[in-house]
């Protein structure tokens, strides 16, 4: 049984991922749910995802394309995989360093997020 938090922040921030290759970028989240300790890993809403424009294969029944992120702009693609019924990839706090000179992928648009006015076509 689980208790619905209660006033959870809207927030932006910054995470850091290196890919297998080894190459290493930050993904930036603005308007994101902030959970502080209440979770141990980030939420990522698809829908906004895909609102500011990342490809998410998030099917994991789909054979056309792997679970993965894909931001066509930066021709970079974040592999995913199943955790239980979550899509899932490791992420790290970045130092300041990395977040000064590493490549950035913006994961949602930094202007208020309304699901309710999203629109998307087939």
């Amino acid at each position: 049984h689980y208790t619905a938090l209660q006033d959870v922040p809207v927030a932006g921030g910054a995470t850091h991922i290196q890919l297998d290759n080894g190459l290493e970028y930050v993904l930036v989240v603005h308007q994101g749910l902030w959970f502080r300790e209440e979770l141990d890993v980030p939420l990522l809403n698809p829908y906004q995802l895909r609102a500011h424009g990342v490809h998410v294969w998030d099917n994991p029944c789909n054979t056309r394309h792997l679970l993965s992120l894909y931001d066509s702009q930066l021709s970079l693609q974040i592999p995913m995989e199943m955790v239980g019924t979550f899509c899932s990839f490791s992420t790290r706090v970045p130092t300041q360093e990395e977040l000064d000179s590493l490549p950035c992928m913006t994961l949602t648009a930094d202007t208020p997020w309304n699901p309710s006015q999203a629109t998307f076509q087939l």
